[in-house]
């Protein structure tokens, strides 16, 4: 996979930062849930302290059913990045796509399309539009 654009980068550090505070208003969080949410935020260049004290209070559910799945796609990529896809990452995401109004079953599907894009020789912006799009289209 190519490098995130900004753009991408600022959308996938916003859709951490969702999914951050999505565990502010539950009654209690799972520790794999938090080992994933650290280590995306290492990812991310953010310390565990940081994201302990710049924990945001606000769940945002995106308004539009595209804005819901292109918030699923950043969260996907976001996992993605270090190339290894685990358990409690892929339940983490499922978890935000039901939260959020999505049916859970479009995470496979953005896992497999961002895996094989690659081999589109696409930048990530380009396939950030096709996939957004073709979910959006042909995904109930």
């Amino acid at each position: 996979m190519e490098p995130l654009s900004e753009g991408q980068r600022q959308a996938v550090i916003a859709c951490f930062h969702n999914v951050l505070a999505m565990f502010t208003t539950a009654d209690q969080i799972k520790s794999t849930h938090a080992k994933c949410m650290i280590r995306w935020g290492l990812q991310l260049g953010i310390s565990p302290d940081s994201v302990s004290t710049e924990i945001p209070t606000v769940f945002r559910i995106p308004d539009s059913r595209t804005e819901k799945i292109r918030s699923t796609f950043h969260l996907v990529l976001l996992i993605c990045l270090d190339h290894r896809i685990e358990d409690d990452e892929i339940n983490l995401a499922m978890l935000y796509a039901d939260r959020i109004g999505l049916d859970r079953t479009l995470i496979g599907g953005l896992f497999q399309s961002i895996s094989t894009a690659g081999y589109d020789e696409m930048n990530p912006d380009e396939m950030e539009r096709e996939i957004v799009s073709f979910f959006d289209e042909y995904h109930d």
